[in-house]
């Protein structure tokens, strides 16, 4: 193992017992890996860090993840194949990890630590710009509570968004909803008006106003 010290400060994570720590520096060097999450839709990576330990025997899984503090996710695979259990922590909490495991480390996982930390550093700072390049900040910006539910937990996380993306997001949904169900869209349409009649013959009117004047 490598004896090298922490060239990395903070995101600090709980005390261990130092054979607790050297178990699981071995285990991780053995079985896990260090990355970067990869956006689903274009396989680009984005801003989370992760480290995730994965293998069949679900005792050792459930030892590590109480010690990184990480739920345990079980995938079924086709017989005779074993189901993988993996445990994986996110974000903070995973460079606090590679940061306290880093001097236990090989040099190839040293140097994978070396190469994601400052990336990650840098991808998560407060963006002034959108992916497309639109500003965060003034009426531009929009905050919301993301929330997902994941082996058994709910999930929260406070976020920022682009409201011209936002907008164009939901003008593609609205159009490629409407065509792909052209009888409900006809439907919605005639209860939405019911409901709206009056406001939108008030708004006839005044624009009508409006040109003649």
């Amino acid at each position: 193992m490598g004896t090298g010290q922490s060239p990395f400060t903070g995101y600090g994570v709980h005390m261990l017992k130092i054979t607790d720590l050297h178990w699981l520096a071995g285990l991780v060097e053995g079985e896990g890996c260090y990355r970067q999450a990869k956006d689903r839709r274009n396989g680009k990576t984005v801003g989370s860090l992760q480290l995730a330990i994965g293998m069949t025997d679900r005792d050792v899984i459930e030892r590590a993840a109480k010690l990184i503090g990480s739920p345990v996710y079980k995938y079924e695979k086709l017989p005779p194949r074993k189901p993988i259990y993996q445990a994986v922590v996110s974000g903070q909490k995973a460079a606090g990890w590679m940061m306290t495991l880093y001097s236990l480390m090989g040099e190839r996982r040293r140097a994978k630590i070396a190469e994601l930390i400052p990336k990650w550093r840098r991808q998560t700072r407060k963006r002034e710009m959108c992916r497309n390049g639109h500003p965060l900040s003034g009426e531009n910006l929009y905050s919301y509570k993301g929330k997902a539910y994941r082996a058994g937990r709910t999930q929260t996380w406070d976020g920022r968004g682009c409201l011209i993306c936002k907008r164009k997001h939901n003008r593609e949904y609205a159009r490629w909803w409407r065509q792909a169900n052209p009888e409900r869209q006809k439907e919605t349409f005639r209860i939405w008006y019911e409901k709206n009649k009056d406001r939108v013959n008030q708004r006839k009117r005044t624009h009508r106003a409006q040109v003649a004047a």
